[in-house]
Parts: structure tokens; sequence; C-alpha cells
């Protein structure tokens, strides 16, 4: 959603309306405030919006009841309460929680197009909104699915006969905070132990929280009249697509201990509670697994060897101009920060967040040291100029630079039959470029 406007943009501008758009990204001005609409004029700012977006409107000639919320609401940004209000989740039920879910992201969807195609929000705001959205979405099927459930059979009791709460744990983009509009959601499910429901229609809590979970996935994936509200993927559970949808406690620490992989490792670095309060027992689960006590230099040639897979892959599929996966892209940002948390490197060395928060200050030094980091492999200035000029973060101001990386030897000169003598079919150097 948020994207540099061009020419081609800018061109079918209205008349008098250049004022309202925030300047195209350059160089000289990728780290510093974009200028804003002041004061916001609602009307303008929609009508400006419709007029960059065919799909905005043709959502609201299809909904004429979402212009009247989006004048009175588009002035400021959607926050956790006003979300709440909009979407009243005490009053729902199993047939009226679809319905509700898929109004909310709609009106949500038009409040952030307009707020960002009019310049009023920046990228931060535009992801806060859809993450909280989703937060909220979750939150309210859950309650919902689970109270018919517990209606149905009883409410789940572990051994010592405590309710057993349902635990989602956000991963990717959403446990970082930084949904954009068309993500969707990455979870697990996980429940604290086993036992049996009180009901008259006992079940045990493993197929408790199994339909559960079904529900919570029909709720926010299935596509009604009104769409969806969020894809939902499962497959970062334990065993992936071919492992039980919710586990609990120890079938997950058994599985870190026997069965998990170094990049399962890596994903479980942005994971974060969204659904349930026993968040200290599931990072004491987790926390080992993720975090070794020693330095391991085995998650680096694991690493590596994801990366030469996937430039592998990136290579037989034509996709270097990729922004995701090609070089430089998405996918290799990340792997640099993360190699940095997972073993806890100098200088990005930061507190180990808990399960249920992510903060502002430590996305942007990750990402600050992320991109110092690329443009110095690739040889081109780093931010780092321009963000201690301009810090837009407090951590930033205090953050150190890492040091350059080291000069590899070169490769020998490649031709259709000859690879990198730096790089094997195991591992290759990622920071080697031939």
């Amino acid at each position: 959603m948020t994207v540099a406007r061009g020419p081609a943009h800018r061109g079918g501008m209205p008349p008098g309306r250049s004022s309202l758009i925030r300047r195209p990204f350059t160089d000289s001005n990728l780290f510093a405030d974009a200028p804003m609409m002041q004061p916001p004029d609602p009307a303008l700012a929609v009508e400006l919006a419709l007029s960059f977006s065919r799909h905005l409107a043709r959502s609201m000639a299809a909904r004429p009841q979402l212009r009247d919320p989006l004048l009175a609401g588009v002035a400021a940004p959607l926050d956790g309460p006003a979300l709440a209000r909009l979407l009243d989740a005490g009053s729902l039920d199993e047939n009226t929680l679809k319905p509700a879910l898929r109004r909310l992201r709609q009106l949500v969807i038009a409040h952030v197009a307009v707020r960002d195609l009019a310049g009023l929000a920046d990228l931060a705001e535009v992801t806060e909104t859809m993450t909280l959205l989703a937060e909220r979405s979750l939150a309210a099927a859950v309650a919902v699915q689970r109270a018919a459930l517990v209606a149905r059979h009883g409410e789940p009791l572990g051994a010592d006969g405590r309710p057993q709460e349902f635990i989602v744990v956000a991963m990717g983009k959403l446990g970082g905070r930084e949904l954009n509009v068309s993500s969707d959601i990455d979870l697990i499910f996980v429940y604290p132990e086993d036992g049996h429901s009180a009901g008259p229609r006992s079940i045990d809590n493993f197929e408790f929280f199994t339909r559960l979970g079904r529900k919570l996935i029909e709720s926010l994936a299935e596509i009604t009249a009104d769409g969806l509200v969020f894809r939902v993927d499962m497959r970062l559970r334990p065993n992936g697509d071919s492992g039980p949808l919710v586990a609990s406690f120890d079938m997950l620490e058994h599985y870190f201990i026997a069965q998990g992989r170094e990049w399962e490792r890596y994903a479980w670095i942005k994971a974060r509670v969204v659904c349930g309060d026993r968040v200290r027992e599931l990072e004491a689960i987790s926390r080992p697994f993720v975090f070794r006590k020693y330095l391991d230099y085995g998650a680096f040639n694991a690493m590596r060897d994801l990366h030469a897979q996937i430039r592998r892959e990136v290579a037989r599929r034509d996709m270097a101009d990729n922004v995701k996966l090609g070089p430089g892209g998405i996918r290799e940002i990340e792997f640099i920060a993360q190699v940095f948390r997972v073993d806890d490197i100098p200088p990005a060395r930061l507190a180990v967040p808990p399960l249920t928060t992510v903060t502002t200050d430590q996305r942007a030094v990750a990402a600050y040291l992320a991109a110092t980091v690329v443009a110095a492999v690739a040889g081109r200035p780093g931010p780092t100029a321009a963000m201690a000029a301009r810090p837009s973060s407090p951590a930033l101001a205090t953050a150190t630079p890492p040091a350059p990386p080291p000069t590899w030897p070169a490769c020998a000169p490649r031709d259709a039959t000859s690879r990198c003598p730096q790089a094997s079919a195991a591992a290759s150097t990622p920071w080697c470029r031939g």
C-alpha cells in the first residue's frame, strides 16, 4: 500500500492537489520524514484517494455505507480502542462473528488506503493498523468460538483441575507487527497440558483445541459474500502441514529438542503471543531453543545452506529482480538481522524481548544494522549518515554501526560450466558475488 508515487500517479492527480502528496522516495530523503497534509480535510482526502485507487473506488461504490464512518474517522489513525468500539466484540455470537469481522476489515482497509494515499499516514501507521486489526479479529474469534465449544463440551481442564487456555502465537509479519494490507497471517496454536473438558459431552483437550483452531481459521479465512478477514498460514507449526493443528507445551518442547530445525529457530525469533496469558511457561520452552547458551556456529552454516538454496531457486526461476527473494532483497536483509539476533552478536546486543512484545526501537535498530551491512557488501553508500542526521528512533541515535564485512577472496570469472571457487554445493558464502 505504501509505495513511491511516481510520475504515473501524479499524472492523474486532480488540479491543485500536489501539496497533499508525499514526495517520492529518493536516496536523499529515504530516511527523512515526509510532509503530511496539515490540517487534514476528510472529504478532500477521500476524494484524492478514490482518484488514485480503482480498488478503493469499487469498494466504496459497492459499500456506500462505508463513506460516513470513513469521513468521521479518517483524520486520525485507528488504534486499539477505536477498533474495539467498531467491532463491539461483546455482542458477537457464532452467527454474527464472520459478517462483523469482514465489515470491520472493509472499513479498516478503506481507512488505511485513504490516509496512506492522501499522505496522512506513514508506513509504520499502515503496518501497525493492520497488525491491530489482526489482533482484534483473532481475540474476538477465539472468544466467540471458545464460548460455543464450552457450551457444548464444558471447560477444558488440566490434571489439577485448572482451566486450560488456547494460546495463539503470531509468527512472521504479524509477530513482528509489520503486516501490510495483502499479508496473510502465520500462526501456531498451543495449549498448556492434556486433560478433558468438564461437560456432559466431554472430549479430551487435544480434540477441544483442535476444533477451536479449525473454527478460528474458518472465522478469518473463509470467503463469504463479504470477502475474508485474513488468509491463515499454519505451515510454521511443528511438522508443518503433516503435523497436528495444535500442540501442548510438552509436545512442543519435545519437538524442539528432538526435531527442531535451524530455520525454525530463525522463525521463532519473531514469535509473539497474541492470545493467551500463560506466556512465561511458553517462553521457558521456546527461548532455550532459539537463543543458545553458547555461540552456535552451526547456525551460521545452516543459514548459509538456506541462503544458497534460495539463491539457486531464484536463479532457476529467473527471479533476480524479485524484491523479496532476489539478491539484496527482503529475505537477505532478514537473514542478516536474524544472524545478529539468534546468536546475539555485537553490536546488535539487545535484550531479548518477551513473547508478548516487539518494540519499535528494536525493529528500527535491526533494520538500521541490516541496511548498513547490505550497503557495505554491495559497495553502496549506507544509511548511516542520513540516519545519524535525522534518527527516526531514539535508539538509532546511540546505535553503533557494524564493522565493515571482511574482504572475501575474489571469485574467478564464471562461464557456463564453472562455479565460484568460494562456494560449495552445501554452503556458499552469503557475501560472495561471483
